[in-house]
């Protein structure tokens, strides 16, 4: 009897399944805006560029397109979505070998995530990586603390490196993804990363989601409208562009607008 009223008691201080697989949200770190598109999809946006990473929860992991700008932001952004998922990021891409995609490679590395980018990511961030270190530590001489956080950054390379010829498609952490190529456009070697079962496609800094091409020094404005409808083939529910707080497919249309009118403006 005694048993038995033991076992009914703890029986009774048990939480439920239901109350077991409710987590209560983990608290965002300071400068973090999010926008949850799905129960296993998370944006996360982080300064000092107001830039995009995709968290995708996978059935055997976590996978992250696209790292913060600084090492810090990186750190706590995995130290934030193991608390939220209670699972750590397995494995990451990056989208191209700018800062506000690669930054956190050295971060990643060190805590066992597998990253994978393109060659040509990888012969960039080689080539280039240190003098895009010295320019951002001099864009933002006078901002202090963001100048601290990217004295920390170190241009890492990939762990895994791919060719892609058009499209590659791979399994990471479990999840099908296809990896397109159609050429350059934001820079020369950014791709597009598209997940089927969720109708999702990240287009990174290739997508614009004011309509408008601010930058183009290394923009190849001719072949962008080509990327773009490579993506658009694809027929994703939603798109993530590097940067805004949009996901609608209609930026594919608009961005190729904003590469013509680039070029016909351009010299």
């Amino acid at each position: 009897m005694i048993l038995h009223s033991l076992l009914l008691s703890l029986l009774l201080t048990q939480p439920s399944p239901t109350e077991q697989s409710v987590r209560a949200p983990a608290p965002l770190p300071d400068g973090f805006e999010i926008t949850r598109l799905h129960d296993d999809v998370v944006v996360i946006t982080t300064q000092p560029f107001a830039a995009n990473s995709l968290l995708v929860r996978t059935a055997n992991g976590v996978l992250l397109v696209d790292s913060p700008t600084t090492p810090a932001d990186t750190e706590a952004l995995l130290d934030w979505i193991e608390a939220e998922w209670g699972g750590p990021v397995t494995h990451a891409i990056t989208s191209h070998w700018h800062a506000d995609a690669s930054a956190g490679n050295q971060i990643l590395i060190a805590r066992g995530v597998e990253v994978v980018s393109s060659e040509k990511t990888a012969n960039l961030l080689s080539e280039r990586g240190e003098s895009m270190r010295e320019e951002l530590l001099e864009m933002f001489a006078e901002n202090p603390q963001t100048a601290a956080e990217i004295a920390e950054f170190h241009p890492t390379l990939p762990a895994r490196v791919v060719r892609i010829d058009q499209r590659l498609s791979l399994n990471l952490a479990g999840e099908p993804i296809v990896l397109i190529d159609a050429g350059p456009s934001h820079s020369a070697d950014s791709i597009g990363v598209f997940i089927p079962r969720l109708e999702l496609l990240y287009g990174g800094c290739a997508v614009r989601s004011n309509g408008k091409i601010v930058n183009s020094s290394e923009a190849d404005l001719e072949n962008w409208p080509r990327v773009m409808e490579a993506f658009e083939a694809e027929k994703p529910r939603w798109v993530i562009p590097g940067h805004g707080r949009r996901f609608d497919p209609a930026m594919l249309a608009e961005s190729i607008a904003a590469a013509n009118e680039a070029s016909a403006l351009s010299p």
